[in-house]
């Protein structure tokens, strides 16, 4: 429901034409209303009279007109004008996240120059339209079809490499990856292209896992990153790589095996990174290594995983947990893989609630764990009342006599301090 509009219009008009009629009785600009043609979207350029066609020899053409988001049509305006290459990139730096993720934004952008796709949201790769769109603008396929006959002759920068992966990915050949990798342009790639190429490898390579479990691309991901500094390696370490849990473990033995570059080059490369950032966050390794945790808790405490959280464990030893509830899993974890030792420091991280002392005694901590615990009187007293009768509590008590006069005489010392 709502307004109509009919318009005389010729069989020559493009869809461009029809906006600019209705300017005036829409009140707004050409660049803030679409008009649909069923589910579709014309291009601004398309003909009437290739959209539909009567056999009486009489045109009619039905649109809906559908508004922008004001927001959406500033930003279209805005790469409206600016020349090819220069600056859409740039003017992205400053656009929200909504914009980033914004479908039409980043194909406006990307069709003035691929860099700007150095900004775009990692969710729009995950889109296989959005992927075969850029493509397509860039000579390359449009389809799965049309990439199984066009192969990578398309690429003409390290940015459509990055595209031929995400787009392997999609269709599930492995055979794309390795010819696009072929390209001297990913070869020897920026440093900041290589940090896109990361992500698209790993998208690819979680893509890959059902169809094709033995094909595996973390060695192609730690020879890209041969020769490259610990800050570019750093800058890999992305939230969108945390899907993928041997290559993230892989990305972080990079970062800490990477050489230091020199102070001006590290300077020199943060001034050329940074015109071309992502809004997709970049973490520190021991914050990339408690994410990754956290993403993938459930199967890190599964004994097939014992050599991924070994590794992990490498990176998370001594660090803070965010909340008691990942404090919890990891100690977990710790003990499902004989880890007690590192359980026990985890442990430290909890609560005096009673399901902390419960998981206490579940992975079989030893309470002597409590003797600097923050909560210990807390833990203790729950312990002891699970226990049962007051016989039971004496027969624990004498059993471990040493133990709990220590704990005892710890936790008096907490109350007469008001810790309690």
């Amino acid at each position: 429901s709502g307004a109509s509009w009919l318009l005389d219009a010729n069989p020559v008009w493009s869809v461009r034409d029809v906006k600019e009629c209705l300017v005036q009785d829409v009140g707004a600009s050409a660049g803030e209303f679409r008009l649909m043609c069923g589910a579709d979207e014309p291009k601004d350029w398309t003909m009437l009279q290739s959209l539909v066609h009567s056999e009486d020899g009489s045109w009619r053409c039905h649109f809906t007109l559908v508004r922008r988001d004001p927001e959406q049509a500033d930003w279209l305006h805005k790469l409206d004008g600016i020349p090819e290459k220069l600056g859409a990139a740039k003017i992205l730096a400053d656009a929200p996240l909504s914009m980033r993720v914004d479908r039409e934004v980043m194909l406006k952008a990307a069709s003035k120059d691929i860099m700007a796709l150095h900004y775009a949201e990692f969710d729009l790769f995950k889109d296989m339209g959005f992927v075969f769109q850029v493509a397509s603008m860039r000579g390359g396929p449009k389809d799965g079809t049309a990439a199984e006959a066009n192969g990578t002759s398309w690429i003409k920068s390290a940015m459509d490499g990055v595209v031929s992966v995400y787009m392997a990915g999609h269709l599930c050949k492995p055979d794309l990856v390795r010819s696009s990798l072929q390209s001297p342009l990913l070869l020897d790639a920026e440093d900041h292209d290589l940090v896109q190429l990361a992500t698209a490898l790993a998208f690819a390579d979680t893509c890959f896992k059902d169809s094709f479990p033995d094909e595996s691309l973390v060695d192609t991901l730690r020879s890209l990153f041969q020769r490259r500094s610990k800050d570019v390696a750093q800058n890999a370490l992305r939230t969108s790589l945390l899907e993928n849990l041997p290559m993230s473990l892989t990305m972080l033995h990079i970062e800490e095996g990477a050489p230091v570059r020199g102070s001006i080059a590290q300077v020199w490369n943060w001034l050329r990174s940074s015109k071309t950032s992502t809004n997709d966050s970049c973490l520190e390794p021991p914050d990339f290594a408690m994410a990754l945790f956290v993403q993938h808790r459930s199967s890190l405490q599964s004994p097939a995983f014992q050599d991924a959280f070994t590794q992990l464990l490498q990176h998370l030893d001594g660090r803070r947990c965010p909340t008691v509830e990942v404090c919890c899993e990891l100690v977990r974890a710790c003990a499902s893989h004989s880890a007690l030792q590192q359980a026990g420091s985890f442990f430290m991280g909890t609560d005096g609630s009673e399901a902390c002392a419960t998981l206490l005694e579940e992975v079989g901590l030893s309470l002597t764990v409590l003797q600097d615990h923050r909560h210990r009187g807390a833990l203790l007293g729950h312990i002891l009342r699970s226990w049962g009768s007051s016989e039971a509590v004496l027969a624990g008590l004498q059993e471990n006599r040493n133990r709990f006069a220590t704990l005892l005489q710890a936790t008096l010392g907490d109350q007469q301090l008001g810790r309690m």
